[in-house]
């Protein structure tokens, strides 16, 4: 094959895997285990799980996993998540 023509097909595979690859991160969570919904609606029941996106819910998992004590967590998941639904 010439030159051109692999160069022509490395981009289109290149365009691809970045087109599959953001797709993925841009996912809602409807594919969200139930217990990770259920541990972020025990810490704060009014953020809707559904309409976060995966890297959302990992920012919210981390600060409730992480927090000393669960009222600051709450109100750390409370502020991101409205940050988070304001975008």
């Amino acid at each position: 094959m010439s030159k051109i023509k692999n160069t022509k097909i490395a981009t289109v595979n290149f365009c691809t895997v970045a087109i599959l690859a953001f797709s993925a991160v841009s996912a809602t969570a409807g594919d969200t285990p139930s217990g990770i919904a259920r541990t972020i609606n025990s810490v704060a029941p009014e953020v809707s799980v559904g309409s976060l996106s995966h890297a959302e819910i990992a920012s919210l998992m981390n600060v409730i996993t992480s927090s000393e004590s669960e009222s600051k967590a709450r109100t750390t998941v409370i502020n991101l998540a409205k940050k988070y639904s304001d975008n």
